[in-house]
Parts: C-alpha cells; sequence; structure tokens
C-alpha cells in the first residue's frame, strides 16, 4: 500500500502560521514511514514536490478540491497495480487499516454529504468510478464544497447504499463506517479537520 494526498499552497487561511502544510505533510510522510507506507504527492505543476515520489499536474492552486478529483484521476490512470490510501496532510494513520478485498473503500457517513471525499482506498481498477465522480462535480464550487457534490451524486448514482459490500458496474465497492476511520479517535486512521488542524501543528511542534 502506498498513501496519496494532494496539496498546492494557496492563500492560507486566517489564524493559520506559513509553512503550516509543509509542516504536517512532513509530519505525515513520518508517520507513514513507521508503517513502510511510501507517500505520493499529487500537485500542480510548478509547486515543489514534497512526497517520496511527487506525481505533477496542471491546475490552479486555488481549485483545492477540484484539483484533488483531477490528480487522482490522472495518478489512477498510470498507477502500477496496488493499493493507494488517499487521504489529506492533516490526517495520521494510528494502525494498519484492514485491507481492501475489492476495487475500492470509502467511508459512508450518517449526514447529507453521505460519503466522505477525503478517505479512500482504491486500486488503479477503480479509474472509472472516480472519472464518473468528475461528471458530478459542481464547477462553480472548485475551491470548496464541490467534491461534497459529487460524492453525494455518486451516491445516488449506486443507489443510496449503508454500509457493506456491493457492486457497481462491475466494480467491487465497500462502504465502511466513517465513524471508525476519522475523527480523533478512531482505530485506524484520524484527521484534524479545519482548524483543528493547528491543533495537531502545534501538538507536533512541542507547542502548547
Amino acid at each position: 500500500m502506498k498513501a496519496v494526498v494532494y496539496h498546492a499552497d494557496g492563500p492560507i487561511a486566517k489564524g493559520f502560521p506559513d509553512g503550516l502544510y509543509r509542516a504536517l505533510f512532513e509530519k505525515l510522510k513520518q508517520n507513514l514511514h513507521k508503517f513502510n507506507i511510501q507517500l505520493i504527492h499529487v500537485t500542480v505543476n510548478g509547486h515543489p514536490g514534497w512526497g517520496d515520489q511527487n506525481f505533477y499536474i496542471d491546475g490552479d492552486p486555488e481549485h483545492i478540491v477540484y484539483n484533488r478529483e483531477i490528480g487522482f484521476v490522472e495518478f489512477l490512470r498510470t498507477a502500477p497495480d496496488d493499493v493507494y490510501w488517499f487521504t489529506e496532510p492533516d490526517a495520521r494513520l494510528v494502525s494498519a487499516l484492514p485491507p481492501l478485498q475489492g476495487d475500492l473503500a470509502l467511508l459512508r457517513r450518517k449526514d447529507s454529504v453521505a460519503i466522505t471525499p477525503w478517505w479512500r482506498l482504491a486500486r488503479p481498477s477503480a479509474l472509472p468510478f472516480f472519472e464518473e465522480v468528475l461528471t458530478h462535480f459542481n464547477l462553480d464550487h472548485k475551491t470548496w464544497h464541490g467534491d461534497s457534490y459529487a460524492f453525494v451524486g455518486m451516491w445516488n448514482a449506486m443507489g443510496c447504499p449503508d454500509i457493506g459490500h456491493m457492486d457497481y458496474k462491475g466494480l467491487k465497492i465497500e462502504l465502511r463506517d466513517y465513524a471508525v476511520y476519522t475523527g480523533r479517535k478512531g482505530p485506524y486512521s484520524r484527521q484534524w479537520k479545519a482548524h483543528h488542524k493547528l491543533d495537531l501543528y502545534n501538538s507536533e511542534q512541542g507547542k502548547k
């Protein structure tokens, strides 16, 4: 398994220090190395590569969630056969993820978003799924939220499934419980969302 993260520095959010994402990315890489997992950085052309491997796409750094979807699709088109954990700089792995049995695993949320965009476990064989996700993308929301619209659209197209295994257009897909893999108490992976990422940054920098 390898981890894949999209990130390109754009305007920093108010209250965040310069270099926040660079520091979070480096700590994620260190975290993953403890599990012998390499980190692949997907970013826009001209941005420095911070991963063990780097993959570049054309894109506007301000189009955060749109670039992420484009980047994952382009990456999977040429990726060697393997399992890839698509994640975020503010996530950390706690213990080995339960193995992927089919083509794709996603996290099922119990709210209006239905499937979270930030966490995916996929083989290159799942490429058609992510190509279809792009057809549901709200192009008026390339900076934020467009990915949530896209995954809600996909969830509807899949027949609104709940947690469990399913086949969709020849792909074997598993929906796992969002609560088990996110938050800051999960047994496998955790995420410090929104301004909580500053808590993670401060703790990893030894600050209170």
